[in-house]
């Protein structure tokens, strides 16, 4: 049976009309940010999302939809970026600096085909529209753009087609963050795996894991050097209950064969300009039989909520000090 408070929770989300006005919350700084995630909307939004949304169905038109509104009644720019096989839903909201770039805040809605994907990724959909609840009505010094990525699973498409616009444009990325996967965690010891041979590239973060039981209960950190400031700013901001690993990848190793399973979501079209980006996830299928719905279902009631927001949080703290920033 659903709890009275997650019917409230799905009143809100289908009727944005009613939804409280963002000048509600108002994040004065990174701190305040935090502040500004609301839990029972994330969930709500989440909800929402955690149905099949493969490419041309109802629940992946659906989910779209829901980019567009949520972005639309936040004040945000909305675009609707065509381009020819799918379509990504970006909204800009402009900053006030003179010499201003872009912080992007985004995530896949998409999933595979037979898949509900809660956490493959309507979790990282529902986080990303929770970062831009928090954020919209703060006053920056960059853009900030959040988008819907399509065709995520059909091999990055939609991000890398946007990507490479905007590098043809020459546009300024200040940092572009991708939310992938951010829901499951496991704190029974053994329950965290890395690819093989991943301790002899990144054995600080291996070491790491290993002093606490190969416990899945952390958030990782996938990101170039460049994007540095963003991830000390998501640990200095991360709750002490949202452990945090970061995966710091070389400029050298960036576009390497050899990184597959570190280039496997949206970040990676970023990368491939020299842009700086980061991938915060629970890591997927290294904790999670639930990936791609491989040894069972990837359903909303395998997912820590509680464990989600707190991810939310630190990626609008993080996202609002980079936004913040006029260096």
């Amino acid at each position: 049976m659903r709890s009275p408070l997650l019917f409230l929770s799905l009143a809100l989300v289908a009727c944005p009309s009613e939804e409280p006005e963002p000048e509600g919350c108002v994040p004065s700084n990174a701190t305040a940010a935090a502040e500004c995630v609301d839990a029972v909307v994330f969930e709500a939004d989440l909800t929402l999302l955690a149905v099949e949304r493969s490419t041309g169905g109802a629940g992946w038109q659906a989910a779209q939809d829901h980019c567009r509104t949520v972005l639309t009644d936040l004040g945000f720019e909305v675009e609707d970026h065509e381009y020819g096989t799918g379509t990504n839903v970006v909204g800009t909201k402009a900053g006030s600096g003179t010499s201003r770039g872009a912080v992007v805040v985004s995530a896949h809605y998409d999933s595979v085909d037979g898949c509900v994907g809660a956490d493959d990724n309507a979790s990282g959909v529902a986080g990303a529209l929770g970062v831009a609840r928090a954020l919209a009505s703060g006053s920056w010094h960059h853009d900030l753009v959040v988008a819907c990525w399509d065709e995520e699973e059909r091999g990055l498409v939609g991000s890398r087609a946007w990507a490479d616009r905007a590098a043809a444009a020459g546009d300024r990325i200040e940092v572009a963050v991708s939310l992938e996967m951010i829901a499951y965690s496991d704190d029974a010891e053994g329950s965290q795996t890395f690819p093989t041979g991943f301790d002899a590239v990144f054995p600080d973060a291996v070491e790491a894991v290993e002093a606490n039981g190969s416990r899945g209960d952390f958030i990782g950190l996938v990101a170039d050097e460049a994007a540095d400031p963003f991830s000390a700013a998501f640990e200095s901001f991360a709750p002490a209950s949202l452990p945090t690993v970061r995966i710091d990848v070389a400029t050298a190793l960036l576009n390497s064969p050899a990184m597959g399973d570190l280039r496997r979501s949206d970040h990676a079209s970023f990368w491939a300009h020299g842009i700086p980006a980061v991938m915060v996830t629970d890591t997927a299928n290294f904790r999670y039989g639930g990936y791609h719905c491989t040894d069972f279902a990837d359903e909303l009631s395998r997912l820590d909520l509680g464990f989600a927001a707190d991810v939310v949080r630190a990626t609008a703290s993080a996202a609002a000090d980079r936004l913040a920033d006029a260096g």
